[in-house]
């Protein structure tokens, strides 16, 4: 236990996708002060620019654009792995002792908090600079509205069951219980 306790303890420690050491020697290594918020400015400004209708700004990074950016992506879909398999673990546990709606229910809250928090993130990029300017963009920040939908629209597309299941048993206040001390046969009157 002791060994399986140590060696689990050293990856976590060692992931550099987490803010424990293995973050830190990484932004030691690439000399870059706040690696996390660099990697995802480099990742999401040629979005934000497109977004915005500006030309390419004069933005530095302390390290290659590209090298920040796949380690913003690499950072996302570990985040994303980590979701989904606790997110499935617990619902498996849930489904063995029959408390599948509460996964059911924890699973929705959990996609709907991502999803309003992508959306503000979203809505956020929108309120920047004067209206006119955001409004000669409103072609671009369509297709942004047509892709979120049609992601949502994929989302909703997945087969949620439609009936509970519980275990019950049901009896009449009236009913009582009928032995018979001998064999016999039960004949309907």
């Amino acid at each position: 236990i002791a060994l399986v306790a140590s060696v689990s303890t050293l990856l976590i420690n060692l992931n550099p996708f987490m803010r424990f050491d293995g973050y830190y020697h990484l932004s030691d290594a690439w000399g870059v002060p706040n690696l996390y918020e660099q990697s995802r400015r480099a990742l999401w400004l040629p979005l934000k620019q497109w977004v915005a209708g500006k030309e390419s700004s004069d933005q530095t990074f302390d390290a290659p654009r590209g090298l920040l950016s796949l380690y913003a992506l690499a950072a996302i879909v570990q985040f994303c792995i980590l979701i989904v398999g606790g997110l499935w673990a617990i619902y498996r546990k849930l489904s063995q002792h029959d408390l599948r709606p509460i996964g059911d229910v924890l699973v929705a809250m959990v996609a709907l908090g991502l999803l309003i928090r992508f959306g503000l993130s979203i809505t956020r990029m929108f309120r920047e600079g004067p209206l006119h300017i955001r409004l000669r963009y409103l072609p671009r920040w369509s297709a942004v509205a047509i892709g979120m939908g049609a992601l949502a629209w994929f989302g909703f597309q997945v087969p949620i069951e439609q009936s509970l299941w519980s275990p019950c048993r049901i009896e009449s206040v009236l009913a009582s219980h009928v032995t018979a001390p001998v064999a016999g046969e039960l004949v309907q009157a």
